[in-house]
């Protein structure tokens, strides 16, 4: 009963000068780190060997794109890596997260603007009816992108959909891992700025991102590829399509046809640092401030799972 009647006597007592008890202070839930990675979820058919691996062009075109985003990634950063395997591509990403900070999405869209050519160039476009090229942005821009937008993407926005994940699926499992081809599911279409045709064939699904799996770290994926290949994709190519990355199990989808959320991209964010991230948070903590490097997500409520198998015990 005098409990029940405290809060109605503090008042009181602050006026007649009466020390109070100050309440004890909350100690921080523990933290257990589990250190699994890549996590259970992955699927181990799916595994990219070294050497042994190579997409449906060969191997042959893998080293080449691999060796030209290298070149681009390090003429970006004025250095290359030690590492000559895809080790290095990925040492090279993270010095650009940690180099760059906010402005790493910037930097990554230049080094994937790089690795097209400039032609049919821009300027070609005051040969044409400027009904042909309409309001589609001409500044900055490289004339494959520009001109794949002017001839493709806006007359043909879901044929052009589909040739993009076709292509992606086929040129760039040196980067992403293995990969398929797969339909948008119906909610997907209810969210496409255009017809897309019932969706067959725009949605790349990405089995066990190699990118991620290399680099351990939310932060490298999120703002050195997720982020900027949207951008690039949307803005440069202007195809419409979003990256939905799934950390338990190394997934990604590149769903094309749909613009980027904000929804998607605060999920893609609120996530907890990896237990293999080895900068141990110090990438997210330059990037999204002090508090947003610690162990746990702040974004989430109750236990805060840990992208490595463990969970925050409660406290």
């Amino acid at each position: 009963p005098e409990i029940a009647h405290m809060p109605t006597l503090l008042p009181l007592a602050f006026a007649l000068g009466v020390p109070t008890p100050r309440p004890l202070p909350v100690p921080a839930a523990p933290v257990r780190v589990v250190r699994a990675w890549p996590p259970p979820g992955a699927d181990p058919s799916h595994i990219w060997i070294e050497g042994v691996s190579s997409g449906p062009l060969g191997r042959a075109p893998d080293r080449l794109f691999e060796r030209i985003f290298r070149q681009r990634l390090a003429a970006e950063l004025g250095r290359d890596a030690a590492d000559p395997t895809f080790r290095g591509i990925v040492d090279l990403a993270r010095a650009l997260v940690a180099e760059r900070g906010p402005d790493v999405a910037l930097a990554s869209r230049r080094v994937l603007n790089e690795c097209f050519p400039d032609w049919p160039p821009v300027a070609a476009r005051r040969l044409l009816p400027a009904s042909v090229c309409g309001d589609v942005r001409a500044t900055g821009r490289k004339g494959l992108l520009f001109w794949f937008e002017v001839l493709f993407a806006r007359p043909f926005p879901a044929f052009s959909g589909r040739l993009n994940a076709w292509v992606t699926s086929w040129a760039a499992q040196w980067l992403m891992g293995p990969c398929s081809l797969e339909g948008l599911a119906p909610e997907d279409l209810a969210d496409a700025p255009s017809n897309l045709c019932g969706g067959a064939g725009a949605q790349v699904l990405v089995h066990r991102c190699r990118f991620l799996e290399e680099s351990a770290c939310a932060s490298i994926c999120v703002n050195a590829c997720k982020i900027p290949t949207q951008a690039f994709f949307n803005e440069e190519m202007g195809v419409p399509m979003r990256m939905e990355p799934d950390y338990e199990t190394l997934e990604c989808r590149f769903k094309f046809g749909l613009r980027p959320s904000a929804a998607d991209e605060e999920e893609a964010r609120s996530v907890a640092c990896f237990s293999a991230c080895p900068s141990n948070g110090l990438l997210r903590q330059q990037l999204e401030g002090e508090a947003s490097g610690a162990r746990r997500c702040s974004a989430m409520g109750g236990p805060t799972v840990l992208r490595g198998g463990g969970e925050e015990e409660p406290s």
